[in-house]
């Protein structure tokens, strides 16, 4: 269990929980084989294109495993993190763009880069998207590959080693259940006194 500021990306957290806009969408995404992905990618096209609000935020929370995603495909050949993805990836294909795509593709192009053939990690982070790692889950995913090598690492040091593989600008938090109470709290506002104090 980490505590202190110093062992997670506290600061880029509070970026997240900062955000003067306001307009959150929170993912708790759980499940490797979830469209979780592809909603978040619809949910940024609508508020942006068709609402016309620029300055939505969606945020992925993710554990579970989900949390497979993020991490670097040189953790999961070194892991065989494919073996923990229950027969649905060989490999990390959740992370990098659609080759050829770029912002200035038509909208209305379904294999562009607004279009439901484009749904990934990099791409949406480009689009602004946060995504948070949960230091629970790797610890979980930790003592589950230790289990599997038992006179190898222990699960402290394979935790350790997979929070250096995390996907780049992931934002690492000590629990991610317990960062969906820190926004919600970030995102409602503060009653005011009515008359004689009280709220």
């Amino acid at each position: 269990m980490v505590t202190r500021p110093d062992e997670w990306d506290h600061e880029a957290a509070q970026l997240v929980l900062s955000y003067g806009p306001r307009t959150i969408q929170m993912w708790e995404s759980t499940d490797l084989g979830a469209p979780w992905l592809n909603l978040m990618r619809e949910a940024l096209n609508g508020q942006v294109f068709a609402h016309k609000n620029p300055d939505f935020l969606p945020v992925a929370a993710v554990h579970g495993s989900a949390h497979l995603t993020l991490f670097d495909q040189a953790a999961w050949d070194m892991y065989a993190l494919s073996s923990l993805s229950g027969g649905k990836a060989t490999a990390n294909k959740f992370v990098s763009a659609k080759p050829g795509t770029t912002p200035s593709d038509d909208l209305q192009d379904l294999g562009g880069y607004y279009g439901p053939q484009n749904n990934n990690i990099q791409t949406l982070q480009e689009r602004g998207a946060a995504f948070i790692a949960c230091h629970d889950s790797i610890h979980a995913i930790a003592r589950t590959l230790q289990t599997k090598r038992p006179t190898g690492p222990s699960a402290d040091m394979i935790a350790a080693d997979l929070t250096n593989h995390l996907v780049e600008g992931s934002i690492l938090v000590p629990s991610v259940v317990a960062f969906l109470a820190e926004l919600q709290r970030a995102a409602s506002p503060t009653p005011k006194p009515t008359e004689g104090g009280r709220t």
